[in-house]
């Protein structure tokens, strides 16, 4: 026996509850289960449950209280050694809650939509394979609760990771935020100021889905160029954008070139319908200004860069890893010191802050 809904099924206090009645949650409990808890009654009936109770994941009197409404509503009673509902979880009341939310997740695939919760929206981590930036994606998720889920990026083909993507796109939900802590920014230092199109990100592990700008349609780490179908500019003396291009001439690499851009069509389609507030957590593209602006106007979202190298710095004891920062370049080393910058406790749960180095762009 084991709870089935997607809400409670990963959370192992629970999962004990529903078997053993020592497990049961009362008075006095805190944690992650106990969130669970609080956020479910605030689905299924819309408790009023305080917000002392709520900040520190804590079953208080509130809590307690909406319990008893719940049980009660429903006749939750053991009737082997009572006659009137109490106010703790035990097997019966979580079962019971399990099935309510797993029925609400079957109703639709969206949990928040389903749930009808718009605010405040879920955020997702996209994180990469390597160490340091997916023990600080854990580290993310734990803090901010049910706030931020961590997913690990999607895909061992461009056709998978694309699905997968729309999938996380989805599960933000309309306005939600997606975080890519995934693979690299692409860009000369030289070419900042004289080519502000130029330039590169990744939106999936092993360079997958490493979106580019001007040039990058031949450079076989580039899964598509953003400007592929652009018009030539005027007086240029080119006719065509370089999909017609490939679809009247069909120069070498052609075929690939049309299917990852019916692919990036595809994947910015699900951008526009739900529009999430999207942070690269890639180095410097924030500095090619026109590239990120044209990716921002295709998905119609806003985009957060940064102008400087993200690096993760991890504090190890004993061959451990315990902590991992995720912070700008300029920062690493500068623990403890005097003026750390980002190098923080906060960057341990927190994307790097720094005005001067992030750049927000909009659609236009």
């Amino acid at each position: 026996m084991s709870l089935v809904s997607r809400w409670f099924r990963e959370n192992t206090r629970l999962q004990t509850c529903l078997v053993s009645d020592p497990a049961h949650v009362v008075m006095g409990d805190s944690g992650d289960h106990v969130s669970l808890i609080q956020e479910a009654l605030q689905v299924l009936e819309g408790a009023k449950i305080s917000r002392e109770d709520l900040t520190a994941g804590v079953y208080g009197r509130s809590t307690a209280a909406a319990v008893l409404d719940f049980k009660k509503k429903r006749g939750i009673v053991n009737h082997a050694y009572q006659t009137t509902p109490d106010n703790i979880v035990g097997k019966m009341t979580i079962r019971s809650l399990d099935e309510e939310i797993a029925a609400r997740e079957r109703q639709r695939s969206n949990l928040l939509q389903a749930f009808k919760v718009p605010s405040p929206p879920l955020g997702v981590i996209v994180s990469q394979s390597h160490l340091l930036p997916n023990t600080w994606a854990s580290q993310v998720e734990k803090a901010h609760k049910n706030l931020l889920k961590k997913r690990r990026s999607p895909g061992t083909s461009p056709e998978t990771a694309v699905r997968g993507l729309q999938m996380l796109i989805r599960e933000a939900g309309a306005g939600g935020l997606l975080i890519f802590a995934v693979g690299h920014g692409v860009l000369e230092r030289d070419f900042r100021a004289r080519f502000p199109t130029n330039g590169g990100f990744d939106l999936a592990d092993h360079a997958l889905l490493r979106i580019g700008g001007v040039g990058s349609s031949d450079d076989p780490q580039i899964f598509t160029n953003v400007f592929y179908n652009d018009k030539p500019p005027a007086g240029s003396t080119l006719k065509f954008s370089e999909k017609e291009n490939d679809e009247r001439v069909r120069p070498a690499g052609f075929a690939r070139r049309l299917k990852n851009f019916a692919l990036f069509e595809s994947l910015s389609q699900t951008f526009r319908e739900l529009k999430p507030l999207v942070v690269l957590l890639t180095c410097r593209v924030g500095s090619s200004r026109d590239f990120i602006q044209k990716v921002s106007n295709v998905w119609q979202t806003p985009i957060l860069t940064y102008n400087d190298f993200i690096t993760y710095e991890g504090a190890v004891l004993n061959g451990k890893l315990l902590r991992v920062r995720a912070i700008l370049d300029r920062d690493s080393g500068k623990s403890g010191a005097v003026n750390p910058g980002t190098n923080t406790t906060f960057s341990e749960t927190m994307i790097p802050l720094s005005i001067r180095d992030m750049t927000l762009f909009f659609p236009r």
